[in-house]
């Protein structure tokens, strides 16, 4: 089967594993798409789709995909297809990715070069080296800039968000956000367990969630215990003969004849 049978036949997957560039730790992220090249070589084609951090802390580090079209095509269609902005019923054509005549990269170069994505990033140990998996989710901002993302989780939350200010970094060992708002902080504190840090422009370093008041007073405290109820009172001892009889007010030593 020729490559452009291949990439024409192919259905677009959630990611691919592929070597990173930069050490980019494991978490959402807004890449912007910086190159893509597609290459011929020995009855094969090569494709390489470099990314860069579009935005908070990590801004401008670099990660890339690459590889044979024949093995990976189902992920280079999807993450062409979403940075494009085209659905299931328009995906892109070999002809769109790959220029027979000129033996080059095809038009859909200059429809996705720019364009944000909503990416998950993972890691994995390979026996050598180490391999990072890009999951291109969502389209934030095609070419031009237009917002065109169907995936409005975080971006109209932030722009109405009225409970503190943006710009907090989140991180857990599950979970990372950037500028964020407060309200969003709490919410992601409440649903994530274990160690959470916080860190924001202006701040030397990360600190713990309790650490910072604005923080601290929205999180929701842990309910009391209510106090165990008091035992009863013990009963009074039994009167003996030859005992003074230490008699309570409203006990029964009240109606002892003497």
């Amino acid at each position: 089967m020729s490559s452009a049978d291949r990439f024409n036949n192919a259905v677009p997957s959630a990611g691919s594993a592929r070597r990173e560039s930069d050490r980019i730790p494991d978490g959402e992220y807004r890449l912007r798409v910086v190159s893509l090249f597609i290459n011929p070589k020995n009855r094969e084609h090569y494709y390489k789709m470099g990314f860069e951090v579009a935005d908070g802390l990590l801004r401008g580090k670099y990660t890339e995909a690459f590889g044979a079209i024949s093995e990976r095509a189902d992920w280079l269609r999807g993450a062409l297809a979403v940075a494009s902005g085209r659905d299931a019923s328009n995906l892109p054509t070999w002809e769109d990715v790959f220029d027979e005549d000129a033996q080059r990269t095809g038009p859909i170069r200059s429809d996705v070069l720019g364009a944000v994505v909503e990416a998950r990033i993972t890691t994995r140990q390979g026996r050598t080296r180490e391999f990072v998996n890009i999951s291109v989710q969502t389209l934030v901002s095609a070419v031009g800039g237009s917002k065109t993302s169907v995936d409005t989780r975080e971006e109209p939350e932030a722009a109405q968000s009225d409970e503190g200010d943006d710009g907090y970094h989140f991180w857990s060992k599950t979970l990372q956000r950037e500028n964020i708002s407060a309200r969003e902080v709490v919410e992601h504190a409440t649903n994530e367990g274990g160690e959470m840090k916080l860190w924001r422009d202006g701040w030397a370093d990360w600190k713990r969630l309790a650490d910072v008041p604005e923080i601290a007073a929205m999180l929701p405290k842990p309910e009391a215990k209510p106090k165990p109820p008091a035992p009863p009172k013990p009963p009074s001892p039994p009167l003996s003969k030859g005992d003074d009889a230490i008699v309570e007010i409203g006990s029964d030593a009240d109606s002892i004849p003497f």
